[in-house]
């Protein structure tokens, strides 16, 4: 199963947060099911060793936040491409996409919310 299946898996395809640490090098997106299915889970995408990461938002600054309660974004496509020793993955979301390289394997974790 490929690395964009495992991640929307039981429909976790809405954004909460995106994190890049450029000082660690390290990528967190938190998941979350859609309002509307009252889910605790959420479900964490980490990439380490992040390396060449570039994020270009795909709308106009100037536009309005339309982000309701916890979403802030939609995940529309995870690609992964391997080259000889690392791989390129491509996030696309409604309002960015993120390009970057790394030799690391993203650990993929399911967290219960604590209220």
């Amino acid at each position: 199963m490929n690395l964009e299946k495992r991640v929307t898996e039981g429909n976790f395809y809405c954004i909460r947060s995106i994190d890049y640490d450029f000082t660690e090098r390290n990528l967190i997106i938190e998941f979350i099911k859609p309002p509307e299915e009252f889910s605790p889970i959420t479900r964490i995408l980490t990439f380490s060793k992040v390396e060449s990461f570039s994020d270009k938002p795909n709308w106009d600054e100037d536009a309005e936040e339309n982000a309701e309660g916890e979403i802030t974004d939609s995940l529309i496509g995870l690609d992964e491409h391997s080259e000889p020793d690392k791989m390129m993955y491509v996030v696309h979301t409604e309002e960015r996409e993120m390009i970057f390289y790394t030799t690391e394997k993203p650990q993929i974790k399911d967290v219960r919310s604590k209220r």
